[in-house]
């Protein structure tokens, strides 16, 4: 991460600060918005905020050493079930734009995943739009695959509000027994 030091909390989003949870809806939009609208399902602040605010929402946030009051990305994720397994689910990995292309995706997303092999989770489940190539690129890298019930061709073009998007997935490293 190029000289930066950088350190992660972890909290339920019901007990983060008010300026804490309008950090992270403006980030996500300053960095998000233009892409939801140019997909099938557009930019709804209330939505975004409601999602990002919920009690069922974790929200680990980095911030650089220099500057610790200053956070500087975010992943909020949560606990599900998909397909009745266990996985841990990332509705957002978003990263200021003074402080990408450093690497600081690319440990928020290990942090995320050790937290979800720690937990017992069968795998990662993420989704990203078409148009996010830095994020489709970040998460191919990652070793990030198509999930299985992600939307196929045929069934976005059946039903334009599956367009644009795929679900990824990467599966919990297998466990070694003794």
């Amino acid at each position: 991460m190029e000289g930066s030091v950088y350190s992660a909390t972890a909290s339920n989003a019901a007990t983060a600060s008010p300026a804490t949870l309008e950090w992270c809806l403006g980030l996500c939009r300053t960095n998000m918005q233009a892409l939801y609208q140019q997909a099938s399902w557009g930019w709804k602040d209330d939505e975004k905020r409601a999602e990002i605010s919920s009690g069922q929402t974790t929200l680990l946030i980095a911030r650089d050493s220099s500057c610790p009051e200053t956070p500087v990305a975010y992943v909020s994720y949560r606990f599900e079930c998909e397909d009745e397994a266990p996985v841990l689910y990332v509705y957002e990995l978003q990263v200021a734009p003074e402080s990408q292309k450093r690497g600081l995706g690319s440990w928020l997303m290990a942090v995320t995943e050790w937290v979800a092999w720690q937990h017992g989770m069968h795998r990662v489940v993420l989704t990203v739009l078409h148009e996010n190539t830095a994020g489709v690129q970040l998460y191919g890298k990652l070793g990030y695959t198509l999930f299985d019930n992600s939307p196929t061709a045929a069934e976005a073009k059946e039903d334009p509000s599956l367009a644009g998007y795929n679900i990824l997935c990467k599966l919990a490293p297998a466990r070694k027994y003794l």
